[in-house]
């Protein structure tokens, strides 16, 4: 990259433009900068800072008869979005350095800026703003990957939603993947379609969105009309997985929209398209879980109705205290593991407390939830480190007890609408738990497993 007067022009100095200016342009274009700052955001979420290719760190900016485009891949994932309020002067297509020209629109003041290339440099314009910009590797813009998505061969067939509804189901699910398996099916959200057997409409499906890391699952389940495209794409056994970055990336665009959307399904890849963008991700490889098997189906259980902002700051609250013990033991066992006799080395590890992890205490009852957690100190005195009472209506009935982590928990709650309310489903001690919300479009589920109480 090279600027007029350094490698990041502050919006408020005017800085004359270089001799070396291109004189005739082979793209120009006028721009809203917020506009086009929202679109570099949202592709350098995808444009790699490094990479064994170096072109690929570049966006393509693609400037047609009236639009302006960007455009961002990573070989994985890519994007494609359109910048809103934009007027071209010449129409073409050339690469842009995605981090340096994100950085310069950011800290541009000015309301409209102007963009032109002649292929090896980029300006970009304003009242206040002067930069000159080179791609990195420059080389022919056939170079340029158009992503990994083919020219629709491929497609196995697509359904349409609603950002506001695919927003909802990626939200409840994200938390619960797995992000140390981010090349296999744990690192991603499963899209799966199932007809519908309980709706008064015929063609009327379920849209599932699942994610799970072996310790909790996340579900959440939406009625869907116009799919009839997309059942062999997204059954059962066709199903993909999205990965968690494709998700992110998503998550982001859908925020704040309220438009259709259509989610197109390959034999290895997806492409969700809405009014302006397109974001295209390869399928996660591996084989996903049973994860129906994972649901208990109960009769016999223990059911309680709670607030989701009473009970999400009663989590948040108790995540601290249980970190603070589970650092504190992991100190302590390092600090044991470490002492070179071997009989003082047995005796520190005996004297390490049981009861150490992150775990909190449920102690259900007849109109209440109590929640506790208990740490040892260092002269062996047990002592309590967090205490919460939810009052909750609840048959009479004898105490359930069950130990769960907080943070899965509360992650959980954070997905779902403020002031509504979650069914909780124990059974006993050792048996998992559900957690269950009919709040917003989605049909929300988790369910975690429960920790050892003298080993959580």
């Amino acid at each position: 990259m090279s600027v007029a007067t350094s490698p990041v022009v502050s919006a408020v100095a005017v800085v004359a433009p270089s001799s070396s200016a291109p004189s005739t342009p082979a793209a120009r274009a006028h721009c809203d900068r917020k506009a086009l700052l929202a679109a570099l955001r949202l592709a350098c979420k995808v444009a790699p800072k490094r990479s064994p290719r170096p072109v690929l760190s570049n966006v393509r900016l693609t400037f047609g008869t009236s639009t302006v485009a960007v455009f961002a891949t990573n070989l994985e994932q890519s994007v494609s979005l359109r910048v809103d309020g934009s007027s071209v002067d010449q129409s073409g297509v050339f690469l842009a350095p995605a981090a340096e020209l994100l950085a310069v629109v950011r800290e541009s003041t000015d309301k409209t800026l102007s963009i032109e290339s002649d292929g090896a440099r980029v300006q970009v314009k304003g009242a206040y703003t002067f930069a000159e910009l080179e791609p990195t590797s420059i080389d022919d813009i056939g170079a340029y990957p158009g992503g990994h998505v083919d020219d629709g061969k491929d497609w196995v067939g697509a359904l349409n939603t609603s950002t506001t509804l695919l927003a909802e189901l990626l939200a409840g699910t994200m938390a619960a993947t797995d992000n140390e398996s981010s090349r296999y099916a744990l690192g991603g959200v499963r899209l799966e379609l199932e007809r519908s057997t309980t709706q008064p409409v015929s063609n009327a499906a379920t849209l599932y969105a699942i994610a799970t890391d072996g310790r909790r699952l996340h579900r959440v389940a939406a009625d869907i009309l116009d799919h009839a495209a997309g059942e062999d794409a997204f059954n059962r056994n066709a199903a993909g997985v999205l990965p968690l970055a494709a998700c992110k990336l998503l998550a982001a665009l859908c925020k704040g929209r309220r438009e259709a959307l259509t989610i197109a399904r390959g034999h290895e890849h997806f492409s969700i398209s809405g009014d302006g963008f397109t974001v295209a991700s390869c399928v996660l490889e591996g084989r996903y879980p049973r994860w129906q098997d994972a649901i208990p189906a109960r009769q016999e259980c223990v059911r309680v109705l709670l607030g989701v902002d009473a009970f999400l700051a009663a989590m948040k609250g108790a995540a601290a205290p249980a970190k603070q013990r589970a650092d504190a033991y992991d100190r302590a066992y390092n600090a044991a593991r470490k002492i070179s006799n071997k009989d003082a080395r047995a005796a520190a590890m005996a004297a390490l407390p049981a009861n150490h992890g992150r775990g909190v205490d449920f102690k259900v009852g007849a109109g209440a939830v109590e929640l506790s957690m208990h740490s040892v100190d260092g002269c062996g005195v047990e002592r309590c480190t967090y205490s919460q009472r939810l009052l909750v209506v609840t048959p009479n009935m004898g105490a359930v007890e069950v130990t769960l982590d907080p943070v899965y928990v509360g992650e959980f709650l954070a997905s779902l609408p403020k002031g509504s309310t979650v069914e909780l489903e124990i059974l006993d001690a050792d048996s998992s738990v559900v957690i269950r919300s009919d709040a917003g479009q989605g049909n929300a589920l988790c369910v975690v497993m429960p920790l050892a109480k003298t080993r959580n």
